[in-house]
């Protein structure tokens, strides 16, 4: 998060002679990452302060204006078209011969300003915006300066325009360095140099009464809630000192009272916000949650509506603020206030960011409060901001501090061993280095032997809770570029292998030789696709607080995602084959985190006689070459709904179930709107690693020739092709000293072969292991192999 501060601010509170730059170089070292310093000088000559004493209108243009203002060498004559502009006040005139910054197309040029006819009339000069002065980027206007600076003084003499701008990059957990005071704290630490506080009176005298009353509801969302009201305030411009502050941290001034607010909160950290008292209606404030529907003119000028889960400050009957993100306009202050509640309240962080994010609104408020403040800082900021208002708006205090306190504040105690400190940096650090370093960044330290107890300051008691944090914050004021630097002895490690991993990264590179894609999908899916997959999604784990509908379940398997993606791919890719190897997640009822399995799922989309097959090839081939050759292929009984039971296989290595290859059935194929055939292989990867082998059983050449046969069968079109296979296999196991191999060729079905007939080729290979076989031994052998089809399955040879 990046802040703009004041180096002349920030001297302040501390004493510095280093210049800028050196400043940055060493903070940057040891605290938060200073990015650029800005020199901050005056970028225009020749400019004055001078009174409007008069506004005319122009007589040929509607739309510009002729101001008459006095800088002391008399009235002259100015054409203007700001809208802003009005007799009395002190503005910055640019004479003739001056020089100012060009428009905006021309960035850092500069223009000499000359006498010249605008419609008609003459202008002496031009009066300035704070863009055209180099100040800040705001050209929307004139600058209208405080009523009683002095007219006719060079504008450098009497403005503070010498000075270097920090652009500093803080981290979310230190809140704490997003102020002034913040920063002083951390450069009195590293300098190193005495902390200059500036303590606002506790007491101020009650010199009015004005009645408010109020009730905090929501105390968990809101620990600390004060205000007072002020009476008696002038509404005017603020001092240039303060203007310029708030111009050089980026933020535009409004008039002395919210000036103070945005003041306080870059100089303290702590936002602020201040009503109008009369518009506060029954003179009670309350903070409460919204209720539906309300609504809210901001001061943005947009209408918030809130769906009764934000948090806001409300009056009698009204919100009149969104807590810790915005104030509302209806209770703003206005050049007719008179009286003011300064409000200054602890949120919950939680709950600004959420609602900070329900309404599409980022504030300077809520950045702060989202990264958590202390309920304690509001204490000072108040007292700081009552020091303002009565020295800037002659307020004074119409009331008690309110004060609701929900929160208790108990300092955590650390104790930090001297001896580790030195353990833990490598290098050897003495106690009074650690004592010094800690007590010059706020910490309380006791202890006359190596072993401190250390006290943590409130404004660090988030992101300082154990020792370790201690040490750390030793070790950056000591300098990490001072700790020793040493290069590790010894042989690196070696990791140990594993195994799963190893065989994720050879089954991907088979597939991708196989001609397969590799997918990686979603983790994360929805109801909707898991229901077209036919998958219950009340069964599957929910995601607490999902992004989207789209991504509200944890994936119980592979299979839909795949589907969606050949979906997707059909139009420009007739034919795929899809793969992916990634966790599946399975509910377990006796604990809360599910089971994660690694599945492999492969998708085959095509002509419907081949898809299958080629799923079939696919899954065959890749277990052939992890090692796994005792594989049985069995009609499915998986009962998933993805596939379509009649042309579906559950895999078997033993009595493991390794996985499934099938057809992806009508209906699913309808609900992924799929307008070609798929199959698809489902494998539980575990059971494979399980299985695999990475070194496989060497066997010889064989010394005597192979005779191959090819047969074909008619049978009955029930019996399925592993049934035959396995009746083969079995036939096969009695011939002694001969192997038998087996390899499908085609299927084939027509009503000549007969009413609910088919037939089956194949190719069956016979490998003699101690002779060469004779005629008479291959026929007897394919013979024993047609009788057992014939007597199993009445096969009749074709």
């Amino acid at each position: 998060m990046d802040r703009k501060y004041s180096y002349n601010w920030i001297k302040e509170y501390v004493d510095s002679k280093l210049s800028a730059r050196e400043f940055a170089q060493e903070f940057s070292l040891k605290s938060q990452t200073i990015d650029r310093v800005h020199e901050f000088r005056p970028k225009f000559m020749g400019v004055v302060t001078a009174r409007i004493t008069d506004i005319k209108p122009h007589p040929n243009a509607n739309k510009l204006q002729i101001a008459v203002v006095d800088a002391g060498r008399g009235v002259q004559e100015i054409v203007c078209g700001a809208p802003n502009i009005a007799v009395g006040q002190v503005v910055p005139l640019a004479r003739e011969g001056a020089t100012v910054l060009a428009g905006k197309g021309n960035i850092g040029e500069t223009m000499t300003i000359r006498k010249t006819e605008i419609r008609g009339v003459v202008s002496d000069g031009m009066l300035c915006s704070l863009f055209e002065l180099g100040i800040s980027d705001d050209h929307a206007g004139i600058w209208v300066l405080p009523s009683d600076t002095p007219i006719g003084k060079p504008l450098e003499s009497v403005a503070e325009l010498n000075d270097d701008i920090f652009e500093i990059e803080i981290t979310s957990n230190r809140p704490d360095c997003m102020s002034v005071v913040g920063i002083a704290h951390e450069a009195a630490a590293l300098l190193p140099s005495a902390f200059k506080p500036k303590t606002p009176p506790e007491n101020f005298p009650i010199e009015d009464t004005q009645p408010l009353e109020v009730v905090v509801e929501e105390p968990k969302l809101c620990p600390r809630y004060q205000a007072v009201v002020i009476s008696g305030v002038q509404v005017a411009p603020s001092p240039l000192w303060l203007q310029l502050r708030l111009l050089t941290s980026g933020i535009r001034p409004i008039n002395n009272l919210v000036d103070i607010t945005n003041y306080v909160m870059l100089e303290l950290g702590q936002p602020m916000h201040v009503f109008d008292y009369q518009k506060i209606q029954g003179g009670k404030i309350v903070v409460r949650k919204a209720k539906k529907n309300e609504s809210l003119l901001a001061l943005d000028e947009q209408t918030y509506t809130f769906s009764g889960e934000q948090l806001v400050i409300a009056d009698e009957s009204l919100p009149i603020a969104v807590a810790g993100v915005i104030g509302g306009e209806e209770s703003a202050v206005s050049n007719h206030t008179t009286a003011i509640v300064f409000e200054c309240a602890n949120f919950n962080n939680i709950s600004v960011r959420k609602t900070a994010r329900a309404l599409s609104l980022q504030t300077d408020s809520s950045s702060l409060f989202e990264k958590g403040l202390h309920p304690v800082a509001t204490q000072l900021a108040l007292l700081r901001a009552i020091e303002l208002a009565r020295e800037l708006a002659g307020g004074k205090v119409a009331s008690e501090i309110i004060d609701q306190q929900h929160f208790t504040f108990e300092p955590t105690v650390i104790r930090l061993d001297v001896e580790q400190v030195s353990e833990w940096l490598g290098e050897r650090v003495t106690k009074d280095v650690v004592v010094r370093s800690l007590r010059g960044l706020g910490f309380e330290v006791e202890g006359e032997e190596l072993e401190l107890d250390v006290r943590v300051p409130w404004w660090r008691a988030q992101d300082v809770t154990i020792g370790q944090d201690l040490i750390e914050e030793v070790a950056r004021l000591y300098g990490y570029a001072n700790l020793p630097s040493v290069l590790p002895v010894g042989s690196i490690p070696t990791p140990p292998l594993q195994r799963t991993l190893a065989w994720e990264d050879r089954v991907k590179d088979l597939l991708l030789a196989l001609g397969g894609t590799e997918l990686y999908s979603y983790s994360l899916v929805s109801s909707k696709l898991l229901e077209a997959a036919g998958f219950d999604s009340k069964q599957c784990l929910a995601v607490a607080n999902p992004l989207s509908e789209e991504y509200q379940y944890l994936r119980p398997t592979l299979l839909p995602s795949l589907l969606q993606a050949v979906g997707g791919n059909q139009r420009f890719f007739p034919h795929q084959q899809l793969f992916e190897l990634s966790n599946v997640y399975l509910p377990l009822h006796d604990r809360q985190l599910p089971e994660e399995r690694p599945m492999l799922t492969v998708a085959i989309a095509g002509e419907a006689e081949e898809s299958f097959f080629k799923a079939k090839g696919v899954a065959e081939t890749l277990l052939q070459r992890c090692g796994i050759s005792e594989v049985k292929f069995t009609p499915s009984k998986t009962h998933c709904p993805v596939w379509e039971p009649a042309v579906s296989l559950d895999m078997y290595v033993g009595q493991d179930f390794l996985g499934t290859v099938g057809v992806v059935s009508t209906a699913t194929r309808s609900a992924f709107g799929l307008d070609r055939a798929v199959a698809m292989v489902d494998i539980n990867f575990p059971q494979l690693v399980k299985h695999a082998r990475s070194v496989g059983s060497y066997a010889p050449i064989p010394e005597f020739p192979a005779v191959q046969r090819d047969i074909a069968i008619v049978i009955d079109k029930n019996v399925r092709w592993e049934e035959i296979q396995n009746v083969i296999v079995s036939q096969a196991e009695k011939q002694s000293g001969i192997s038998v191999q087996l390899v499908f060729l085609s299927a084939f079905a027509d009503t000549a072969l007969g009413e609910n007939k088919k037939s089956y080729a194949f190719r069956v290979t016979l490998q003699p292991a101690q002779r060469t076989l004779t005629s008479a031994e291959i026929e007897q052998i394919i013979g024993k192999l047609t009788d057992a089809l014939q007597k199993k399955f009445n096969a009749v040879p074709r």
